[in-house]
């Protein structure tokens, strides 16, 4: 991923972040899985994963590249560990 991507919520999808003992913050799409998971101590080791389109769509640039797999697609591997963490603010 060398550009910005923007993610949009696939219709009929109840979109749900999740906080709970282990995760710091997870993105969960429901009964498939969660696109995006952070866990506690995610700098430590490799528990953190992807599997992007269970809550997102899929940019259609993405899929139609050769060699795209959902689970490498945001962080380059199913799971890796967080070297740092960016916030953002969005206002309208």
């Amino acid at each position: 991923m060398d550009t910005l991507d923007i993610f949009r919520l696939k219709s009929g999808i109840k979109a749900h972040v999740r906080f709970t003992s282990s995760t710091m913050i997870g993105f969960n799409g429901g009964p498939k899985g969660s696109d995006l998971t952070i866990q506690n101590w995610c700098n430590l080791s490799q528990n953190c994963h992807s599997k992007l389109g269970c809550m997102f769509n899929i940019p259609n640039d993405a899929l139609i590249s050769p060699g795209f797999d959902p689970q490498t697609y945001l962080a380059g591997a199913k799971n890796f560990r967080v070297k740092a963490i960016e916030v953002f603010e969005v206002k309208r």
